[in-house]
């Protein structure tokens, strides 16, 4: 199985689950903040709960600037409904 790490870099979110599994960092779910400009935001609705999972190996150094993230949302990995703690 073959991951692309060029070009990813997660939206911003709160509530998501994250879990540390000896030097790597997965990242699951959580909501983002829907765009004020976006149709589809209103008083009731302003986030949208994400179904992406990524992670960050730790066990190489990286620039903090630019963490080589591995999206595995494109996989059979990806929830099908959005997630949030």
């Amino acid at each position: 199985m073959t991951f692309k790490t060029n070009g990813f870099t997660p939206e911003g979110r709160g509530g998501h689950e994250a879990v540390l599994l000896k030097n790597t960092i997965y990242f699951i779910g959580g909501s983002r903040a829907i765009p004020n400009a976006s149709p589809f935001k209103s008083s009731i609705r302003s986030y949208n709960l994400s179904n992406e999972i990524f992670y960050l190996d730790l066990a190489s150094p990286f620039s903090t600037t630019s963490p080589p993230y591995v999206d595995l949302s494109g996989t059979s990995a990806r929830l099908q409904y959005g997630n949030e703690k």
